[in-house]
C-alpha cells in the first residue's frame, strides 16, 4: 500500500488507478470515494484508459457524488476506444446505439460493435449480430447475424450475453437458407484453419525455421483475406510475417510487411492501441538494428508516447528500459547527443527503481 502510494504521488497513472480501486472498495483502508475519484481523475487525465471507463462509467449513471453527464462519458469512452479497450469500445457503441449523450449513430454503433466483436467482447458480438439481424446500421445480413450470435453463444465469458444469442439463434437460424448456412458452416472452418496455422508457424518460429514459418503466416493471412475473418486477424499474421521475414535477412519485405499490420491495426483496434504500439516499436527495432536512425527515430517517437500513455512504464518497467536503450541508441545515430544522455538517464533511473524486475518482454533482434 505504501509502495503504490508512492508510485500514485509520483505520477504513475497505473498505480493511481489501482490506488482508486482500493479507496472504491475501501480493501484495507477505509472506504473514501473522494479520493478514489480524485485518483480516477488523474489517472484519466494521464491518459491511462481504464482509468477512463470507470469514470465514464461513473458520469453516464450519476455515481459516486458525480452529476449524471453522458456527454462528458461519451468523451472518456471515445478517448479509451481508441487505445482499442473493449470496454469502451461496448460502452461507446451502446451510447450511440441508443442515443445517450449524442444523436442516435447506428452506423458508428456497428463500426465500434465490430471492433469490440473483434476483440472478443461476447456483448458486442450479440449486439452486433443483433444489429445485421435488423438490419439497422448496416444493410439486413441473416449470415453475418448469425455468425456473430454464434461467436456469442460459443463465448463463456458473459452468461448472460451466451442465454441472449441462444434465444436469438433459436429464431434465426430457422430463417437462413441453406446456401447462407453453408456460407457460415465454410467460415467457421476457415477460422479453425487459421488458427491451425498460426500455431504452425509458432512452433516453426520457435525452431528458427524462418521460410516454413512465413509460409504458415503467409497461409493464415490468405486465409483471412478469402473468409473476411476480420482485420485483427489479417494485421496480426501480416506482423508475424514480417518479424520472420525480417529475422531472415529480408528486411525491405520486413518493413513492407510491418507497415501493413500497422495500418490494419489502427483500424482494427483503434490509433492508440496496445497491439498499435507494439507495431510501432517492432519497427523502430527493425530500422535501428540496421543503423537506419532517421526512420527508427520517427517510430520510436510514436511508439515511446503511446507506451507511456498505455502504463508501460509501470507494467514492464525494464522491458520499457530496453527499449528507451534503442530510443537513446538511435538519437545518438542522428547526431542528438543531448537528447539521447536524457533517454539513457531515464532507462538507468527506470532499472535503479526496480532492481529486481526482469522484463516481461525481451524481443529478438534483426542482426
Amino acid at each position: 500500500m505504501d509502495t503504490l502510494s508512492q508510485q500514485a504521488e509520483a505520477g504513475d497513472a497505473v498505480a493511481q488507478y489501482q490506488l482508486a480501486q482500493v479507496y472504491e472498495a475501501g480493501r484495507g483502508v477505509g472506504q473514501d470515494i473522494g479520493r478514489a475519484i480524485e485518483l480516477y481523475r488523474r489517472s484519466a487525465e494521464s491518459g491511462y484508459g481504464p482509468a477512463m471507463i470507470d469514470l465514464g462509467w461513473f458520469h453516464q449513471n450519476g455515481m459516486h457524488g458525480l452529476a449524471y453527464d453522458p456527454g462528458q462519458a461519451l468523451q472518456l469512452y471515445a478517448r479509451a476506444a481508441d487505445q482499442g479497450l473493449a470496454m469502451a469500445q461496448l460502452n461507446l457503441a451502446t451510447m450511440y446505439d441508443e442515443g445517450i449523450g449524442t444523436i442516435e449513430d447506428n452506423t458508428r454503433a456497428v463500426a465500434l460493435y465490430r471492433r469490440a466483436a473483434d476483440a472478443g467482447n461476447p456483448r458486442a458480438q450479440l449486439n452486433l449480430g443483433v444489429m445485421y439481424w435488423r438490419g439497422e446500421g448496416v444493410p439486413q445480413d441473416l449470415t453475418l447475424a448469425h455468425r456473430w450470435l454464434t461467436l456469442a453463444r460459443l463465448n463463456d465469458q458473459d452468461e448472460q450475453a451466451q442465454w441472449a444469442a441462444r434465444g436469438a439463434l433459436d429464431q434465426l437460424t430457422p430463417q437462413l437458407s441453406s446456401t447462407q448456412r453453408k456460407q457460415n458452416d465454410a467460415w467457421f472452418k476457415a477460422s479453425k484453419a487459421y488458427a491451425k496455422a498460426m500455431t504452425r508457424a509458432e512452433r516453426a518460429e520457435n525452431r528458427s525455421q524462418w521460410a516454413q514459418a512465413g509460409e504458415a503466416y503467409q497461409q493464415a493471412i490468405d486465409l483471412a483475406r478469402e473468409h473476411d475473418l476480420g482485420p485483427s486477424a489479417t494485421s496480426a499474421a501480416l506482423y508475424n510475417l514480417g518479424r520472420v521475414t525480417g529475422f531472415d535477412g529480408r528486411d525491405a519485405e520486413a518493413e513492407q510487411h510491418l507497415r501493413g499490420a500497422l495500418a490494419l491495426e489502427r483500424q482494427a483496434s483503434g490509433p492508440e492501441s496496445a497491439l498499435v504500439c507494439m507495431r510501432l516499436m517492432e519497427l523502430a527495432r527493425l530500422h535501428v538494428d540496421h543503423d537506419r536512425f532517421v526512420q527508427a527515430a520517427e517510430y520510436f517517437v510514436q511508439g515511446v508516447k503511446l507506451a507511456r500513455q498505455l502504463g508501460v512504464t509501470h507494467d514492464d518497467p525494464i522491458g520499457f528500459a530496453r527499449v528507451l536503450d534503442d530510443y537513446a541508441r538511435a538519437l545518438h545515430g542522428l547526431g542528438e547527443p543531448g537528447e539521447a544522455a536524457a533517454i539513457a538517464v531515464e532507462a538507468e533511473q527506470l532499472r535503479e527503481a526496480h532492481p529486481r524486475e526482469k522484463a516481461l518482454f525481451t524481443p529478438r533482434r534483426y542482426r
